[in-house]
């Protein structure tokens, strides 16, 4: 229907996210390198929040993270309704994990939450189905030796969080999400000695706990999945990327509702 570059600060930039409103206003946040150079002549990277045109793709507003909030970036967003208009994202604020809403109007800020694992590293954030707050994946330290699981309210607050790893692999961590009625799907890495690395695909409980988890991957090849969405009729999909050929190489899995590959 239409497509567009876009310039201003967005100019060599790279988008991380999309989310869709309620009325079709897609919102796509990112990080932008262009002609942002501090006084050591070093790049300095901003993050930014774009609403453009259902349309036509023109850009209706472009916003600094920073501006709305002082060192904050975004990985995954989502466009919410209740209990009031909004984008709903998770990323970090300087080198802490953060969860936050701003306006539709990429205006205002209407919180701002650190969540209640210390020191995780979201990279995606879902609505629960029963609208009654938001969850996010990630891992849960900077050596990406466990995944994490978090529940927010509908304002943020840390209501439940679960750390986990699978139990055949030293590194676990998560970077993908979406909600069931009964729990959630998770999608992520499990790392082995030396380069090597399977997809980690498991199933919780509504509060993070893990009811089944397994890996598909080729021995001794980095395999990795980066998100999972739910399938029709149960099951999911998991995108992935595989070395197996020495260079990146995309792929799909489609799994049946107890985590088998079909």
């Amino acid at each position: 229907m239409w497509q567009a570059l876009y310039g201003s600060f967005l100019g060599k930039s790279h988008a991380y996210c999309v989310a869709v409103a309620s009325d079709g206003t897609p919102y796509v946040a990112g990080l932008s390198r262009d002609n942002m150079i501090d006084d050591s002549m070093v790049v300095r990277p901003v993050d930014y929040i774009v609403r453009l045109s259902p349309t036509t793709g023109e850009v209706l507003k472009e916003k600094a993270m920073d501006s709305l909030i002082e060192g904050a970036g975004a990985r995954s967003i989502i466009c919410v309704d209740t209990p009031e208009q909004g984008v709903v994202f998770v990323g970090y604020r300087h080198l802490e994990p953060l969860i936050a809403k701003i306006s539709e109007d990429l205006e205002a800020v209407i919180w701002e939450k650190t969540p209640g694992v210390e020191g995780a590293i979201l990279y995606e954030v879902a609505a629960m189905c029963n609208g009654s707050g938001y969850v996010a994946a990630g891992a849960a330290d900077d050596s990406f030796s466990k995944g994490c699981i978090i529940g927010f309210d509908l304002e943020g607050n840390t209501i439940w969080s679960n750390v986990f790893a699978q139990s055949d692999s030293g590194k676990t961590y998560v970077r993908g999400i979406a909600a069931l009625a009964d729990g959630y799907l998770v999608s992520g890495v499990s790392r082995f000695e030396g380069d090597a690395a399977d997809v980690y695909v498991a199933k919780t409980d509504l509060l993070g706990h893990v009811v089944y988890d397994t890996t598909y991957g080729r021995p001794d090849v980095a395999d990795v999945a980066i998100d999972i969405d739910v399938a029709p009729n149960g099951g999911a999909y998991v995108a992935a990327s595989t070395f197996e050929t020495g260079q990146p190489d995309f792929y799909v899995i489609r799994t049946d509702p107890n985590g088998l590959q079909r």
